[in-house]
């Protein structure tokens, strides 16, 4: 049986109940949790890691992932913690939306998912994929990881992205386009169209109007 977290704070020992404000709680198996509570829940920023499934270092909402982070599973057939897979994103009371994936050969992929699936369930599965093949920005020559702001990515086969960027991903106003899917102009939210836009597909569709992560929510198509 999974070992329960303690039920006094590991820093200052009070009642976990009652914690308020940053404090760290340890389980004798490994796993803990270090960063802000609220009403006796992890609440804020934080970071929880379980030795065998892997991390998450992030914003949390009443005990749950929500809002930005970004988890890591642990490879569980080694003893030293090796991450296989990461996402870098947005979480939704648990549920991952979209992000950068990262397996361990170093491949990188914007992913999407339905928003309804636990980052900690088996059968998570994104629904959409656009692998990244540049490390690098075309006009500032830096890691895309790191890009704030303004910056352009160019790959050899034609894909484009030229806007703004936050915490690596595309957020704000940009250009995306792919010559064999189309191109979308617009509001980006965190690497996914979201806002105003207009998403013109080479097979002559045209969709302008709202974009809610992704998906359109409403306008002329």
């Amino acid at each position: 049986a999974e070992t329960r977290f303690p039920t006094r704070c590991s820093c200052h020992g009070s009642s976990v109940k009652d914690i308020v404000g940053k404090h760290t709680v340890e389980a004798s198996d490994g796993r803990f949790y270090l960063g802000e509570w609220q009403d006796g829940l992890w609440h804020g920023k934080g970071k929880w890691e379980h030795p065998t499934i892997g991390s998450y270092i992030g914003e949390w909402h009443s005990g749950v992932f929500h809002g930005t982070g970004k988890f890591c599973w642990y490879d569980g057939s080694k003893r030293d913690k090796t991450v296989f897979t990461s996402l870098t994103g947005e979480f939704v009371m648990g549920c991952p939306l979209h992000g950068i994936l990262e397996k361990e050969d170093g491949t990188k992929c914007h992913v999407y998912f339905d928003g309804k699936t636990s980052i900690l369930d088996k059968s998570l599965a994104p629904v959409t994929m656009y692998s990244i093949k540049t490390t690098t920005c075309k006009c500032h020559g830096i890691s895309f990881e790191a890009l704030e702001g303004q910056h352009v990515i160019e790959e050899a086969d034609g894909r484009k992205y030229d806007g703004q960027w936050r915490h690596g991903m595309w957020h704000g106003r940009g250009f995306l386009n792919n010559p064999i899917i189309g191109s979308y102009q617009g509001e980006f939210y965190l690497g996914a169209f979201h806002g105003n836009g207009k998403l013109e597909l080479k097979n002559g569709k045209i969709y302008e109007g709202k974009f809610d992560h992704g998906r359109f929510a409403g306008g002329v198509h």
